[in-house]
């Protein structure tokens, strides 16, 4: 009886041995996949968090008019719409490179655009963002002179006595800068500094002050000061029952009209990829325990059976894990969506569990769990708390977004309910109850 038992041990330190041998393969191969993955993926990274570049600030082409108009409180409570509105001079050869600045408290433009004449119909125009303390900084490829670039700034209403400060940063060498105000409807004791002429009736049936500036050099900046007396909480359009153009509206990705086909194909090919190396991986890894199995006996064949499992619940943790931060680079690189500090605060927790969890995988190690853990907790407490802050239920004076873009905001929302912080949430428990079934599974 004795001697059974140390062949079926001879044999289960072979079998190992084996396995080991064939598991070290695979496990050079995927290191070497995964340093791929890990230096296309860095660059992506490093791009996002880059600083603005020099090189727009060495040459500007520079504008030869430049409208500035402030709507204060027209079709947006406690908000003023800027819209700017300018054409490039008729040296500056096409398209052109422009930079913008507008401010960081805008949260992000609601219409960049071109035009191919002034008043003619105007076309949407792609743009990078780069979002810094005090600016956001809009770069795009003009290929016509005229530009419109449309965001809203905060305007404080605690009190009937309202100010707002517009701050023209000087981006641009202007030949002709002219500033337009809307007086806001039901308002008095308005008064602008500069000084603008006096306030002319439009067809809208609200006044219009207008003034000529004069030239402006690049890099001298203009601020533009509003001061009025305002005790009607209702915006102008409101109180007027104006109709207000879908192009004044912030952009919704996804809201009601969907993602585009080509987005959804490509979100597909990827699940589909991942998936396609997840059973391949794990075919590989049941022949290989079967094979084993059938020369080690009951206990063997149950002890691989349950550490295939565990590796299979590790595996899903990392596939969830890939899929979220391919989803978030898509949304933040691709279809530009604002990103906030607090889904910064989830991607730092994210993204390093994709590399960490496949080095616990090959060669198999179930340590690797309380590695991991703690990192998806964190992501999903931050995930919890942004979500409470989209849902309304955090204060502002507790929400961390006190400049750039607002956590509060929601840039995507399908089916009225599912949101990007929705997603983070949904995935960071995906991820903690495969790990703690792993970690429950490999204890007993």
């Amino acid at each position: 009886m004795h001697g059974v038992t140390r062949t079926q041990l001879r044999l289960n330190v072979k079998d190992t041995k084996r396995r080991r041998g064939v598991l070290g393969g695979g496990a050079a191969a995927f290191r070497s996949a995964m340093a791929i993955v890990v230096f296309a993926i860095m660059p992506l990274l490093a791009l996002a968090a880059a600083p603005p570049g020099r090189d727009a600030a060495q040459k500007r082409p520079h504008a030869t008019s430049l409208q500035i108009e402030i709507w204060p409180e027209f079709d947006r409570r406690s908000a003023a719409l800027v819209i700017l509105k300018g054409e490039l001079a008729a040296n500056v050869a096409l398209p052109a490179s422009v930079s913008l600045r507008i401010p960081a408290s805008s949260g992000a433009p609601t219409a960049v655009a071109f035009a191919t004449a002034p008043g003619t119909e105007l076309f949407n125009l792609a743009h990078d963002r780069t979002y810094g303390n005090d600016f956001i900084t809009l770069r795009f490829e003009a290929p016509q002179r005229f530009f419109h670039v449309e965001f809203y700034d905060p305007v404080v209403t605690g009190t009937p006595d309202r100010t707002y400060t517009y701050v023209w940063p000087g981006d641009l060498a202007v030949e002709r800068l002219s500033a337009r105000l809307q007086e806001p409807a039901a308002s008095s004791n308005l008064s602008v500094q500069p000084g603008l002429r006096a306030g002319v009736a439009g067809p809208d049936g609200l006044l219009y002050r207008t003034a000529n500036l004069g030239a402006l050099e690049a890099g001298k900046q203009l601020s533009i000061e509003i001061r009025y007396t305002k005790r009607d909480a209702r915006t102008s359009a409101e109180i007027l029952g104006l109709k207000t153009p879908d192009s004044e509206r912030p952009p919704t990705f996804g809201a009601n009209e969907g993602l585009p086909g080509w987005v959804l194909g490509l979100a597909t090919v990827a699940v589909l990829s991942l998936a396609a190396v997840a059973i391949s991986l794990w075919w590989r890894r049941r022949k290989t325990a079967t094979a084993a199995t059938q020369r080690g006996g009951r206990i063997a064949m149950r002890d691989a059976n349950s550490t295939n499992q565990v590796w299979m619940l590790v595996f899903a943790s990392w596939l969830i894990a890939a899929i979220a931060s391919l989803g978030a680079l898509f949304f933040g690189e691709v279809m530009k969506v604002p990103t906030c500090a607090l889904c910064w605060y989830q991607r730092i927790f994210m993204f390093p569990l994709v590399l960490i969890l496949p080095v616990g995988l090959f060669p198999f190690d179930p340590r690797i769990v309380r590695y991991a853990i703690p990192l998806a907790l964190g992501g999903w407490a931050v995930a919890l708390f942004h979500v409470l802050v989209v849902a309304g239920y955090i204060p502002e004076n507790a929400q961390p977004c006190t400049q750039g873009v607002p956590c509060s905001e929601t840039y995507i929302q399908w089916f009225g309910f599912v949101t990007i912080p929705l997603l983070a949430l949904v995935a960071f428990s995906l991820i903690i109850a495969l790990l703690a079934a792993a970690h429950l599974k490999e204890k007993t």
